[in-house]
């Protein structure tokens, strides 16, 4: 069985936030979703999560997002030790299964990954495997140290490390493979005899190595998937990686993308192909777009959050000009013609269609009924109830009361 810990108990000080580092987005979702995703299509059955600053924040959004994830609080803050044994607990019961730990501030991590670096932890039966890339930049890194055979001796803390041992170019990307019953053992042995006084999970390699396990390092192909970000520019930086991946992946996929400038698409964003996305066009959340659609950018850009377009969209969709404070559009299926959402002001939500509208999601939205022929557009309140409707005719809308 896979299992996974995932710290995330960092304040991320030079990210000058004012929510816990994970928290910090990376395409309009915290880093930490990125992960908890990325463990999950591994194939890991069980997740706890160390929180620490904010822990409520993070705690909350978690509950959210998967009320079967476990959290446990790491206050104070001793180091990437300490907070492992803050899941002893979680441990005990996994004794006999494989645990990965990850740092919670690594989004581009993915499955495949995980399971490459799991298959080299099984082949060889390893006690602990370590996952490492090979860097340009070595400042601030985890140095892994082997001897002239290659073989793994420890992992240095740039903090600690000589003049010497800070040239060293293989970095611990702070993923790590776990026998269970080990890592048990490893942590009842760490102590925190450095010059942080602070108790380091990466002490367990050494411990292991001393008790005669096997240990070893899965050096990845594509470095970028152990980047994680320290402050904004990094956090920049991964955005820009992000986007970059998931463009790339639709467009594989068949999506017809001519023009990347602007455009941002969420990670659960799901695309028919032969669908073209122009320019300045921002998906988000769990829209799913069917196939030969069109987006068509009037004004200034295109937004669309959490939207069902069906196949053969009347060859475009148009969102722009947004200035609501609330989403744009909620869970909200579209037939057959064009869409549009334009200037919202001051009201909540507002929806035209050439054809018609009907809601999917929840009782609220019943409440919004199919609008007759001659009413093409509606504004709604928070309560989705109608305010009221314009009929749209050749030349131009008039407006019309609904109680």
């Amino acid at each position: 069985m896979k299992c996974a810990i995932i710290m995330a108990g960092g304040k991320g000080t030079r990210m000058k936030a004012t929510c816990p580092k994970v928290m910090c987005n990376v395409l309009f979702e915290p880093m930490i979703s990125y992960v908890v995703d990325a463990v999950k299509e591994a194939g890991a059955e069980d997740i706890c999560v160390i929180t620490g600053y904010k822990h409520e924040l993070l705690e909350k959004y978690l509950a959210e997002k998967d009320e079967k994830i476990e959290t446990v609080l790491q206050e104070p803050q001793l180091g990437t030790g300490h907070a492992v044994m803050q899941a002893q607990s979680f441990i005990d019961r996994h004794l006999d299964d494989d645990i990965i730990i990850l740092n919670g501030d690594g989004p581009l991590i993915d499955a495949e990954t995980i399971n490459k670096a799991f298959d080299y932890h099984k082949e060889n039966d390893n006690s602990i495997t370590l996952i490492s890339a090979i860097v340009d930049d070595t400042n601030g890194i985890g140095h892994i140290q082997r001897d002239e055979n290659g073989k793994l001796l420890r992992i240095i803390e740039h903090k600690d490390a000589n003049d010497e041992e800070k040239k060293i170019n293989e970095s611990n990307a702070g993923f790590y493979w776990f026998n269970g019953r080990d890592l048990s053992y490893a942590l009842s042995k760490i102590t925190n005899n450095n010059a942080q006084n602070e108790y380091y999970i990466t002490d367990s390699l050494e411990i292991l190595i001393s008790a005669g396990k096997n240990v070893g390092a899965y050096v990845v192909e594509n470095n970028e998937v152990t980047l994680g970000a320290n402050d904004r520019k990094q956090l920049n930086n991964l955005n820009n990686i992000m986007r970059r991946n998931i463009n790339d992946k639709h467009m594989i996929n068949g999506v017809d993308i001519p023009c990347t400038d602007g455009v941002m698409i969420g990670k659960n964003v799901k695309i028919g192909s032969s669908t073209v996305i122009l320019p300045n066009t921002i998906i988000l959340g769990n829209t799913v777009i069917g196939e030969n659609c069109t987006s068509y950018r009037r004004d200034s850009y295109s937004f669309i959050f959490h939207t069902h377009f069906l196949n053969d969209f009347g060859n475009e969709f148009v969102y722009h000009t947004v200035t609501a404070t609330r989403a744009v559009v909620h869970g909200v299926i579209v037939h057959q013609s064009r869409f549009f959402v334009n200037q919202i002001l001051g009201f909540d939500y507002f929806f035209f269609s050439h054809n018609f509208i009907s809601l999917s999601v929840g009782e609220p939205y019943k409440k919004l009924h199919q609008l007759d022929k001659d009413c093409r557009a509606a504004y709604v309140d928070k309560h989705f109830e109608i305010i009221f409707c314009y009929k749209v005719g050749d030349d131009g809308c008039n407006s019309q009361y609904h109680k």
